[in-house]
């Protein structure tokens, strides 16, 4: 990560925050793993030449950079990245996995969403390249979906791996709940894929390799709150 990368994160989080619970009362700091040397800080200075009250400190293994509040309100006003805005939208929206995937999928053609061998989250979805290089990392709970977002990496830091072999599932039939997954050789470009039921239903599923990268934990504290 460079000083621009940080920049960047630092700008889609706090407009990420904004959308998911309003309008910022107070600083905000955000924490991102890193340790590389104090070169990144110039760069950063560079890319938020436009925010002077906004800081950057050096923690051990970590950076901190702490954003006012007028810089919250001043970077909320600016425009946000679509796949972010259709994310916090679905999930606001208290959808449930199917109904997350059907959006995706239908908005994003060439998203790719894939289970998870985690126990921390349920579901990996990247975007196409250059679209949104992110990471996001899917749970549902009592039916409703959350999500984290990380860059890849600080997904790869977290000690995360990218699957061996990722498929990018785009509803074909219907959605099912999908745990198993079996190689249907008399359909090329089709596999079977089972539902807890034991019912089979049809997907189109496109092998894209070693598809998902990295990303990672940002911790997010307001003055006076934390969250």
């Amino acid at each position: 990560m460079n000083g621009e990368e940080l920049f960047s994160r630092v700008v889609t989080t706090i407009q990420e925050m904004h959308l998911k619970i309003g309008d910022s009362y107070g600083s905000v700091s955000l924490y991102y793993p890193y340790e590389g040397d104090v070169s990144i800080a110039d760069g950063f200075r560079r890319a938020a030449s436009d925010f002077p009250d906004m800081v950057l400190e050096r923690l051990p293994q970590r950076l901190r950079v702490t954003v006012s509040e007028k810089d919250c309100a001043r970077i909320s006003a600016m425009p946000v990245k679509e796949t972010i805005r259709d994310m916090v939208h679905i999930t606001k929206g208290r959808a449930d996995i199917d109904t997350v995937r059907e959006f995706i999928c239908g908005r994003y053609p060439e998203s790719r969403m894939v289970r998870s061998g985690y126990i921390d989250f349920d579901w990996i979805l990247t975007f196409p390249e250059g679209l949104d290089d992110d990471v996001y990392c899917l749970s549902e709970e009592l039916g409703q979906v959350t999500y984290h977002r990380f860059s890849r990496e600080e997904y790869l830091a977290l000690g995360f791996e990218i699957p061996e072999r990722s498929q990018h599932v785009q509803k074909y039939g219907q959605h099912a709940d999908v745990d198993q997954v079996h190689e249907d050789s008399s359909d090329e470009g089709h596999q079977e894929v089972c539902d807890r039921g034991g019912s089979v239903l049809r997907y189109q599923c496109l092998d894209v390799g070693d598809g998902v990268g990295g990303g990672a934990h940002t911790e997010t504290h307001r003055t006076g709150h934390q969250r």
